[in-house]
C-alpha cells in the first residue's frame, strides 16, 4: 500500500507541461518556481526573443503526433500572454474566447488540464472535473501539491472518459446534430 501511495504522489507531483509556440508565449520568461516540487516541462522551438529560465525543463520541439508520448504523469497547461502571474496581453485575453488546440492534445494524451479561471475552457474543465482552474502559475503549482490522491485518481478517470469521447469524435458528432436540429434539418 505504501508503494501505491508513493507512486500516486509521484504522478501528481510529476510535472505540468506546456507545448506550443514559445516565441509568442512570453509569460515563460517570467516564470519562477514556487518551490513546491512540481516540474515545469516545456516543448516547442526554442524562443528567439528571450531565454527560458533555468527553472523550466526545456525538452525541444516534438511532432504533434509524437508529443503525447512525452506527456505522462502530470497536467497540461493552457496559458498564454505576457505574465506568469495572470493572463495578460492580446494572446492571454484570447483565452476568454478560444479553445486552444493544445487542450485537446493534452486530453488526447490522457492528462488533466490547468486552465485560467476566466478562460473559455474553465466551465467544462470544472463541470467535467478534468483539471484545475488557476489564477497564476504559482497557484497551479500550489494546487497540484495540495491535491489529494483520491481527487487526482477521480480526475484521471474523468480525463480518460473525456478522452475516449474526444478521440471517437463524439463531441463533434453532437455539435453537428445540434446545429442541424437548430436549422430544422
Amino acid at each position: 500500500m505504501i508503494e501505491v501511495v508513493i507512486y500516486l504522489q509521484e504522478l501528481i507531483l510529476g510535472a505540468y507541461f506546456f507545448a506550443g509556440n514559445l516565441d509568442k508565449s512570453t509569460f515563460l520568461q517570467h516564470y519562477r518556481s514556487s518551490g513546491v516540487g512540481v516540474n515545469f516541462v516545456v516543448f516547442g522551438q526554442e524562443p528567439k526573443g528571450y531565454k527560458l529560465p533555468d527553472a523550466i525543463c526545456y525538452r525541444g520541439a516534438k511532432a504533434p503526433d509524437q508529443l503525447p508520448k512525452f506527456l505522462k504523469n502530470g497536467f497540461g497547461l493552457v496559458w498564454d500572454g505576457v505574465s506568469a502571474n495572470t493572463v495578460k496581453g492580446g494572446w492571454g485575453e484570447y483565452l476568454r474566447y478560444n479553445n486552444p488546440y493544445k487542450a485537446s492534445s493534452y486530453l488526447a494524451a490522457g492528462i488533466p488540464l490547468i486552465v485560467w479561471r476566466e478562460s473559455a475552457l474553465a466551465e467544462i474543465v470544472q463541470k467535467s472535473n478534468i483539471g484545475i482552474l488557476v489564477d497564476s502559475l504559482a497557484d497551479a503549482e500550489q494546487q497540484i501539491a495540495e491535491l489529494k490522491l483520491e481527487e487526482f485518481a477521480q480526475m484521471e478517470r474523468n480525463v480518460m472518459d473525456f478522452r475516449n469521447k474526444l478521440v471517437k469524435g463524439q463531441f463533434t458528432e453532437a455539435a453537428v446534430k445540434e446545429a442541424f436540429s437548430a436549422v430544422g434539418v
